[in-house]
């Protein structure tokens, strides 16, 4: 099964092989901590699997 990986704000998208969040990322060459992850509106957990389906990758910001 696949996952399509797309991009908050970006034109751009993945299609990978579906698991683990965390190995989704990791696949796909992107950092874990440099993302929060979301599927149908709602932040997923690294370890959750995802078969299929499309996700949604919001990049994290951080200042001070």
């Amino acid at each position: 099964m696949s996952v399509v990986l797309k991009f908050f704000g970006e034109e751009r998208e993945m299609v990978v092989e579906g698991g683990r969040v965390d190995e989704i990322l990791r696949k796909a060459g992107l950092s874990v901590d440099a993302y929060i992850v979301t599927k149908d509106g709602k932040p997923v957990p690294e370890d959750e699997v995802i078969e299929n389906g499309e996700l949604l990758l919001y990049p994290v910001f951080s200042g001070g």
